[in-house]
């Protein structure tokens, strides 16, 4: 993508024309990946919100309740997780 040694174009320059940061150019990215909870959460809210895209977040998170997603390792109440994977998602109710 970007080349380093370039004889005449800056890495300035370069960022500028593939329309990126010049700080993303030398930072290395993280690969963030979801932890095996998480991927059995986000599948059981999928088949839910497939089903039922009408339910909001109170009834999904009763659902994921009733279905014993209710302890996490990571401490985190069952609330903001599912939170954050409706956002993640894009799930509206209609």
């Amino acid at each position: 993508m970007v080349e380093f040694n370039h004889p005449s174009i800056s890495i300035k320059r370069q960022a500028q024309l593939l329309g990126i940061h010049r700080t993303s150019v030398y930072r290395q990215s993280k690969g963030q990946t979801e932890s095996s909870e998480n991927i059995m959460l986000m599948h059981e809210m999928d088949m839910l919100y497939t089903a039922h895209p009408y339910f909001g977040y109170w009834r999904m998170t009763t659902k994921l309740r009733e279905k014993g997603f209710e302890s996490t390792t990571l401490n985190w109440t069952i609330k903001l997780r599912s939170s954050r994977l409706n956002t993640k998602f894009g799930y509206t109710a209609y």
